[in-house]
């Protein structure tokens, strides 16, 4: 049994540094593994697949080979509930029904545990490693809250040391030395950290609103160019698909209504039912569909059940791979794909558009929005039902 004084323990950027590349190692096993449907359902009644036990096996290999001695405890396959002190614990699927459904809102969890207590996780090794934040899963970063400490002389309009703000450039841009993190609440898509981040002159940001809580907000400027983009866009009486019903399709949809008018047309799309219904009750959209993206086919024909042919703007915000032929075949000869998802493959999306002699222009959606948030947060001050979806602490599934 390992003991406290065990020199290792004390080296947690080496610790963070080892289970990032665990983590990544069955990450990367999920990833060939995203067509798994064999589903079976464990002794509590959650669900599982190969996916799940290949990941376990392939992260429980690197651990052994990167610390050697630690005792490994796993959700898949885990034996003795009392280790010791010591140990790792693994999640090779904590989000396995998204998974499932062929969402991204799934991770690989581990940490070393003292005590009770997580003191190292793989957010401290990827950030020590490359001096950024950057998901190996989904290859994007995200966005922080931080107080201003110092800004630069030359810049025009700076904000004011002390001030809080959002940065709005992604964080696998935005350098950065973390000192502490966690605790890690595995239902939030938020991390309380301790540290400095160093904001380019050109970056935007944007000042926290002070009528709006900090976690919603934080949620709503993540995604705020799907809000700006969406509204420059659509024209009034304009059949608009979002193709996603995450935070960003949620953005997504209340610009649309805002842009196309009562004669406009929303179709909403996503493999997520509890997603789906939420955004549902939201109101925005005159159909949502339950569809798997990736089924090009039997998405088509849902969308044609439902009444409705191909539209004048796609918005793709779905986080899974491999929806891009999907997007281009429900849009219009004369319309728009707007590409704002980070798992796009634009290679795909270029030979499958060739493949099928679409003229609709293709457009690589960017975060970046001119009024810095403005229009995004506006949305959620009009539609107290979207703030609330918003919300860290909204329970609805698929959020």
């Amino acid at each position: 049994m390992m003991g406290h004084d065990d020199p290792r323990l004390r080296d947690r950027d080496g610790l963070g540094r080892k289970l990032a590349e665990a983590a990544g190692l069955s990450a990367a096993v999920l990833l060939a593994k995203r067509a798994a449907r064999d589903v079976t359902l464990k002794s509590d009644g959650s669900p599982g697949c190969s996916a799940d036990l290949a990941a376990d096996h392939a992260a429980k290999e690197a651990l052994m080979r990167l610390l050697p001695g630690f005792p490994i405890v796993s959700e898949e396959t885990a034996q003795n509930p009392t280790p010791g002190a010591i140990f790792i614990l693994l999640d090779p699927l904590d989000g396995t029904r998204e998974f499932l459904a062929g969402g991204d809102s799934y991770c690989v969890a581990i940490a070393v545990v003292r005590d009770g207590r997580p003191i190292a996780g793989a957010i401290a090794g990827i950030v020590e490693e490359r001096g950024k934040m950057h998901n190996p899963v989904t290859g994007s970063g995200g966005v922080l809250i931080g107080t201003v400490i110092e800004a630069g002389g030359d810049l025009n309009d700076p904000p004011s040391p002390g001030q809080r703000v959002v940065t709005l450039a992604s964080l696998s841009l935005t350098p950065l030395t973390l000192s502490e993190v966690g605790p890690v609440d595995p239902g939030s898509p938020q991390v309380p950290v301790r540290g400095e981040a160093f904001l380019m002159g050109a970056a935007p940001w944007a000042e926290c609103p002070e009528d709006i809580d900090l976690p919603t907000a934080l949620a709503a400027l993540d995604v705020c160019g799907a809000a700006s983009q969406t509204d420059a866009l659509a024209d009034e009486g304009d059949t608009v698909f979002v193709l996603g019903a995450g935070h960003a399709g949620k953005i997504a949809a209340a610009a649309a209504r805002h842009a196309i008018g009562d004669e406009g047309k929303i179709v909403v799309m996503d493999a997520d039912p509890g997603a789906c219904r939420v955004i549902e009750g939201l109101g925005f959209a005159d159909q949502v569909i339950e569809a798997d993206l990736r089924d090009s086919i039997g998405t088509l024909k849902k969308v044609r059940e439902a009444g409705f042919e191909r539209a004048d703007l796609t918005i793709v915000v779905v986080n899974a791979t491999g929806c891009e032929a999907t997007s281009i075949l429900l849009t219009d000869d004369g319309g728009s794909v707007l590409f704002f998802s980070m798992a796009t493959s634009f290679t795909a999306a270029a030979l499958g558009s060739e493949g099928v002699s679409s003229q609709a222009r293709m457009l690589v959606g960017s975060g970046y929005a001119p009024d810095r948030g403005h229009y995004a947060l506006e949305l959620l001050r009009r539609h107290p039902e979207l703030r609330s979806s918003l919300s860290p602490n909204h329970q609805e599934a698929g959020q």
